[in-house]
């Protein structure tokens, strides 16, 4: 395992010194679904310092079913790295969460579990 984190990190390493800012934040994504968690953590912190290049990499993350645990550090990254360039990004994410639970509430039930 500790090698598998070390090979890692080579690539994270590898991944920051890319040039092309849309390029290095499309690299650096690759790292929000580490089973790393230190990787994940400097993911984030690296797209963070990438500026509004970083968007579409970031909008391409938010389509991946895999990062869907991370959605909602994605879109705190979007809000970071975009400002109001990710606001429609970010009103879109959240009608279509909003039309998803509208759908789905009249299925629900009310059921009050006893502890």
């Amino acid at each position: 395992m500790i090698l598998k984190f070390a090979a890692e990190r080579d690539d994270f390493d590898h991944a920051l010194d890319i040039d092309d800012p849309t390029h290095r934040a499309e690299a650096i994504c690759q790292f929000f679904g580490s089973a790393n968690p230190s990787a994940q953590v400097a993911a984030f912190q690296e797209i963070e310092r990438s500026g509004r290049e970083a968007l579409p990499a970031l909008r391409a993350a938010l389509r991946e079913p895999a990062l869907l645990p991370h959605y909602g550090e994605i879109l705190h990254a979007m809000a970071t790295v975009g400002g109001t360039d990710a606001g429609p990004d970010l009103t879109a994410y959240l009608e279509a969460d909003v039309a998803y639970w509208a759908a789905v509430q009249p299925h629900l039930t009310s059921r009050v579990v006893e502890p």
